[in-house]
């Protein structure tokens, strides 16, 4: 009976700590994404505080309001009957 109880409490040992691996290993590949994706955030922020990117939007900005104003609004006068 001893001999069979050691084993069972030795399986139950080994059992507690491959567990107890298993969540250390998701805990460090937890924080390593967390790592990631915080070192992700920074770049892509660090890249839209360029001056050519802000530039670049300005521009994009400025074109696409002009597409709607000049372009889209004479198509809304057209379908509704009126003359350009």
């Amino acid at each position: 009976m001893d001999e069979l109880e050691a084993r069972r409490a030795a399986q139950r040992e080994e059992l507690q700590l491959q567990q107890e691996q298993k969540m250390k290993e998701q805990q460090e590949r937890r924080l390593q994404q967390e790592a990631e994706q915080q070192a992700r955030k920074a770049k892509r922020q660090a890249s839209f505080q360029k001056p050519f990117v802000k530039i670049a939007l300005g521009f994009g900005l400025i074109i696409g309001l002009y597409l709607l104003l000049f372009l889209a609004m004479p198509l809304r006068w057209e379908l509704r009957g009126l003359k350009v």
